[in-house]
C-alpha cells in the first residue's frame, strides 16, 4: 500500500489581491525581480505575476526590494513582465479558494 498526504498549495492567483507591483520589466531570463515593497514578502513563498508562478527564494541583502526567484513553477511558463504588473502573493487565504478539481500542479499517476 502506498499512502500520500499532501497540503494544498494554490498554483494559481484566485484573487485579485495585489500585494506589490513590478518596479521595472523582468525578461524572460531574469532571475531578480524588483518590487516597489517587498515587506508583504517572505522568502521561500511563491508569488504569481500574470499567470506565471514564481518561487522566492531570498531577498537582496542590502536592497529587499529585489527577490532572487526560480521562475515557471508549478508547470507554468516563464514569461516577459512589464513594470507595474501586480504581484500576487500565494497564502493561506489563496489556497482556502482553491477549486474543486484543482491538481494542485500534481501531474502525476498511480498504476
Amino acid at each position: 500500500d502506498v499512502t500520500y498526504s499532501v497540503v494544498p498549495r494554490a498554483t494559481k492567483a484566485y484573487d485579485s489581491n495585489v500585494t506589490t507591483n513590478l518596479s521595472v520589466d523582468v525578461g524572460l531570463d531574469s532571475t531578480m525581480i524588483q518590487v516597489n515593497d517587498s515587506s508583504g514578502i517572505a522568502e521561500n513563498t511563491f508569488v504569481i505575476i500574470n499567470s506565471e508562478s514564481i518561487y522566492v527564494d531570498r531577498k537582496d541583502g542590502t536592497d529587499t526590494n529585489k527577490l532572487f526567484v526560480r521562475r515557471g513553477q508549478d508547470g507554468t511558463t516563464a514569461t516577459a513582465h512589464v513594470a507595474g504588473a501586480g504581484v500576487n502573493l500565494v497564502t493561506t487565504a489563496t489556497n482556502d479558494l482553491i477549486e474543486v478539481g484543482d491538481d494542485f500542479g500534481f501531474d502525476g499517476s498511480l498504476s
